[in-house]
């Protein structure tokens, strides 16, 4: 019984001051505003197990994600092409420009030299007439010579050697015709023999033949060219109208 009591005693002896420095622990702590240091132990084998396992094994690299990729945008490519063919049209255009203008540089050279040559036609042709002129003037002197002084209108003997052709609007008179017989050289003067060739003749308003055709040949070119000499010889009576007058004629020399 001694020894229950005593027991007993001691226990709730103990038990008080366990609660009292319990107490005293507890109220301590948080008045002194200062953190207090909690120790926990833990047993670390349960988890070097599985690392200790993975040590052999080659570790694995983290791959990052790839970021999503942006959609190209078209719109500089586009400008670029666009830019592209303008400027090849703007080249079209600029070496279109340059065939156009060196067209018009080759036209107007071309324009220039025919001028030219047309006013050195026109010269050459004022130089023949102007002989043909003065031949004409001195075969009608050497006319009225032959005639005693009294002038032949028609310039030759025997009529108009114009006559019965057709005139543009009103005939002319001839006041002077060639001797084409007397130009033929002797070669050619065969007895029996005869040339005949077709001609259109312009004569302008002074009545000078300004221009001859030969329309049919007389099957010698030797016989033509004094055909054609001779012809633009021919001198009709001069108009006041500024016109041309054209006439078309069969022309025939006989041989005797």
């Amino acid at each position: 019984m001694k020894l229950r009591k005593s027991l007993f005693v001691s226990f709730v002896l103990h038990l008080s001051v366990f609660l009292l420095l319990s107490f005293w622990v507890t109220r301590n702590q948080f008045s002194s505003g200062k953190p207090s240091l909690v120790t926990v132990e833990y047993v670390s084998g349960g988890f070097t197990e599985p690392i200790e396992e993975n040590k052999g094994q080659p570790k694995k690299k983290s791959i990052p994600a790839k970021k999503a990729e942006k959609p190209v945008k078209k719109v500089s490519s586009q400008k670029n092409i666009a830019k592209t063919s303008d400027n090849k049209a703007k080249t079209d255009v600029s070496d279109r420009a340059k065939e156009i203008q060196k067209q018009r540089e080759i036209e107007a050279a071309e324009e220039l030299k025919k001028k030219m040559a047309e006013e050195a036609e026109k010269k050459k042709l004022g130089q023949e007439l102007g002989k043909i002129e003065g031949d004409v003037d001195k075969a009608l002197e050497d006319s009225e010579e032959e005639t005693g002084g009294a002038k032949n209108k028609s310039g030759v003997a025997g009529g108009d050697p114009l006559s019965g052709v057709e005139w543009r609007v009103k005939p002319r008179k001839t006041l002077f015709f060639p001797n084409i017989e007397s130009k033929i050289p002797p070669r050619y003067k065969t007895k029996g023999m005869s040339y005949a060739l077709k001609a259109k003749i312009s004569f302008d308003k002074n009545g000078l033949a300004v221009k001859v055709d030969i329309i049919q040949s007389s099957g010698d070119p030797a016989i033509d060219s004094i055909f054609f000499s001779e012809l633009r010889k021919i001198r009709v009576e001069a108009i006041h109208e500024n016109r041309i007058d054209e006439i078309s004629k069969t022309f025939t020399i006989s041989l005797k």
